[in-house]
């Protein structure tokens, strides 16, 4: 019994002795093996790999100080490069996400470092490809679709219904959607034209509620609403207009034929027209008075009447350039005396 355990006792400390003999060499074979390792790697570009040979030699060869500063440089420059391609990497899924696939691939090109390698080429060789394929076959669709909606917005446009042909048109997109818009803009400018001359037209400004209806006949011939009969309206009502504002005129110039000088004289007085009408009325206001004057006599008490007769028709000449009143049907009398106030 006390020869095994003596036995036992001689081959531990016979191999610790050889553990002590052999552990230098092999320290020694490691720390080669190590920096063959690390300098095979930079050679390689292979910088993750030299950075963990030259870490790992480090902690094998505490006194290395070459090994420790390339260790440094190394983590360092594999960090920085990490993050680049983490960057990288974010930039190409956030181009991806927009379709935007040339960007995107050209982030993924660019990484360079193993800890995303396998994720950039897994990006590039299958789900680009497979988001472009989607992306074409969703972009045929959307095509016939906005080219759908567009001929139905147009046929809508065409027959008037504005209302419909907006539901269409504001939901076109792609190629098309410009000329939507451009229809959308004329309606709109249409619509809102044609409800301003309808105001105007209802407030009694005719003249220029024609000018609006006209300005939507530009926009659309043969838009919504009749405008070419409201038009025709509009002029009726305007001449109808303007023949009620002549009447006192035509009634002033029979009184005056009649010899009726006084009531003549008051419808001269209350015409509100312009231009050569207002010359008109005015000439025959004086006409009526000088009249009036010569059937006295002439006389100095009626003094009042020729001085009126002459104002008025200083006012007729203002009244309108290069007016002339009747020639042939008022006395030559008259007409002296209108020829010789305008001097």
């Amino acid at each position: 019994m006390r020869r095994k355990l003596s036995v036992r006792i001689s081959t531990v400390l016979l191999l610790a002795f050889c553990v002590l003999l052999i552990t230098p060499a092999a320290q020694a074979n490691k720390k080669k093996d190590l920096l063959k390792q690390a300098q095979a790697a930079e050679q390689a570009g292979d910088y993750v790999t030299a950075q963990s040979a030259y870490c790992e030699l480090t902690k094998e060869d505490k006194k290395n100080e070459s090994a420790r500063a390339k260790c440094a440089v190394y983590t360092q420059r594999n960090e920085e490069t990490r993050k680049k391609d983490a960057d990288r990497m974010s930039a190409g899924k956030q181009a991806l996400a927009q379709n935007h696939f040339d960007e995107a691939i050209q982030n993924f090109k660019a990484v360079v470092g193993k800890q995303y390698h396998d994720e950039a080429a897994r990006y590039l060789n299958v789900v680009i490809p497979q988001a472009q394929k989607q992306f074409e076959v969703e972009r045929v669709a959307a095509e016939a679709k906005n080219d759908n909606l567009f001929r139905q917005g147009i046929a809508a446009y065409q027959r008037n219904e504005f209302d419909k042909a907006k539901s269409f048109l504001v939901a076109v997109t792609g190629e098309n959607a410009a000329k939507a818009h451009k229809l959308l803009a004329q309606m709109d400018d249409y619509t809102k034209t044609v409800t301003e001359a309808i105001r105007l037209d209802s407030a009694g400004s005719y003249k220029e509620a024609i000018e609006r209806y006209t300005r939507a006949l530009r926009i659309k011939s043969d838009g919504p609403g009749d405008l070419n009969q409201k038009i025709a309206q509009a002029n009726e009502k305007l001449a109808q207009l303007k023949q009620a504002a002549d009447q006192p005129l035509v009634d002033g110039i029979t009184d005056f034929y009649n010899g009726h000088y006084e009531q003549a004289e008051e419808k001269f007085s209350a015409f509100s027209g312009s231009g050569s009408k207002k010359a008109l009325a005015l000439f025959y206001l004086g006409a009526s008075e000088l009249s009036r004057y010569f059937l006295a006599g002439a006389d100095d008490k009626a003094k009042d009447l020729y001085n009126h007769a002459v104002e008025h028709f200083r006012a007729a000449h203002q009244a309108a350039d290069g007016f002339s009143p009747p020639q042939h049907y008022v006395s030559q009398r008259i007409l002296t005396v209108f020829n010789q106030s305008g001097s």
